[in-house]
């Protein structure tokens, strides 16, 4: 997800795309503006849920739509290794990525803002409300060290949206390496498409084995032994389950590095087919999240996913005459999305819980609470965003200089 990184993308003039060495690192801003979208649909998903848990709001309507929340962190990753790529593909490529500056700058971006938010949104207000849950302190040590993913004991606590950072961080671990594999093929776009197929090939492997495997304590076991969680969960916030996403992703800034001059051309039908796909994909996907179909869900998720990067490629590569394009490049689309990490860790905070809370307790139908309490959760996020993760980033990487 890249729920952390600034879009450093590819410039929006096509004469420098057909350039071999363009930068890429201008700004684009509709890739931002994905991550409002991203992000508002994990946000309104928790919040519509709780809404429906009250069991005074019906939504089908809406379940469609927001069945799962999974499509935005799916979204989120997407972006991530696509942004990754874009940035260090060429130090991918020659295997000269100066791990230390590459390291501390992805984490300077994920990390301060998080500490933030997991001490004064978690576990300060937790303990001042007699919360037993953080007398062992290897809870601690998991929660500060972004492991929640990696031990299905800690995996509730602090930041309930915690995981996905584990696995974010874990793909900054093997992206050097990931890319350079990805991008190592002589045989042009079929072998970087069939690098990227083959890990998705590899994930839908295990989903089958563990749907088709019989009921019974065989199939139980098999997620639990590969990820250290219960398989639904494993379907969820397992490296194996998400690397996909994160390829689909890189991929597509590899495509868009090596074949530039054939993606330009391309850039309308890129938004637009990529933004169907990735919607029609999530639309499956909430189908059979619905009916119980976890590993079919899975790779459904990974095809929207995969859409979503095509409509990356088409953005980066050229600005397409869109309303998609028009849309997610609005400076408010740009702002929203500049916040969406803060978002991400504090929509389920305790204090904003206990906002909602009070407001689902008021004599109007809880569906009605869902735009407040995220106007509510965007009003903190702005604050979080303003005084803690910019000022904070802009500190630490003027000392990495």
């Amino acid at each position: 997800m890249s729920v952390s990184t600034s879009p450093p993308a590819l410039p929006a003039n096509p004469a420098l795309l057909a350039v071999p060495e363009a930068r890429t690192d201008a700004y684009v801003s509709s890739l931002t503006g994905i991550r409002a979208v991203a992000s508002g649909i994990v946000v309104l998903f928790h919040y519509l849920l709780a809404a429906k848990a009250l069991r005074a709001a019906d939504l089908p309507a809406l379940s469609w739509l927001f069945g799962n929340g999974q499509t935005g962190v799916s979204i989120f990753f997407a972006l991530s290794g696509f942004l990754i790529t874009l940035r260090y593909r060429d130090s991918f490529a020659r295997g000269t990525v100066r791990f230390r500056n590459y390291w501390l700058r992805r984490l300077i971006r994920i990390y301060p803002v998080y500490a933030f938010t997991l001490t004064f949104g978690a576990i300060v207000p937790a303990l001042l409300e007699g919360s037993k849950d953080y007398a062992n302190p290897l809870t601690w040590i998991g929660l500060y060290g972004m492991g929640q993913a990696l031990s299905f004991s800690i995996f509730a606590l602090g930041i309930p949206v915690g995981w996905s950072l584990t696995i974010e961080e874990i793909f900054y671990l093997i992206a050097p390496r990931l890319g350079r594999w990805l991008d190592s093929g002589r045989g042009g776009i079929a072998i970087v498409v069939g690098a990227g197929a083959i890990i998705a090939l590899v994930s839908a492997g295990i989903f089958a084995l563990t749907v088709l495997l019989p009921v019974g304590p065989a199939r139980e076991a098999l997620g639990p032994w590969l990820s250290g969680m219960p398989l639904d969960l494993f379907y969820n916030a397992s490296l194996f389950a998400r690397i996909p996403e994160f390829a689909s992703g890189m991929v597509g800034a590899i495509l868009l590095l090596r074949f530039r001059t054939r993606v330009v051309p391309r850039a309308r039908a890129l938004v637009l087919g990529g933004t169907a796909a990735a919607v029609l994909f999530m639309f499956a996907q909430n189908v059979a999240f619905g009916a119980g179909q976890i590993g079919l869900y899975a790779v459904l998720r990974f095809l929207s996913a995969t859409g979503g990067a095509a409509l990356m490629l088409g953005l980066a590569s050229a600005p397409p005459n869109t309303v998609i394009a028009r849309f997610l490049s609005l400076p408010l689309m740009d702002y929203l999305g500049k916040t969406s990490y803060a978002l991400y860790l504090v929509h389920l905070s305790i204090p904003v819980q206990r906002i909602w809370s009070g407001l689902v307790s008021l004599p109007i139908h809880p569906l009605y609470s869902v735009p407040i309490i995220y106007v509510i959760a965007v009003g903190a996020s702005i604050l979080l965003y303003e005084l803690v993760e910019h000022p904070a980033h802009t500190w630490l990487s003027k000392r990495l200089r």
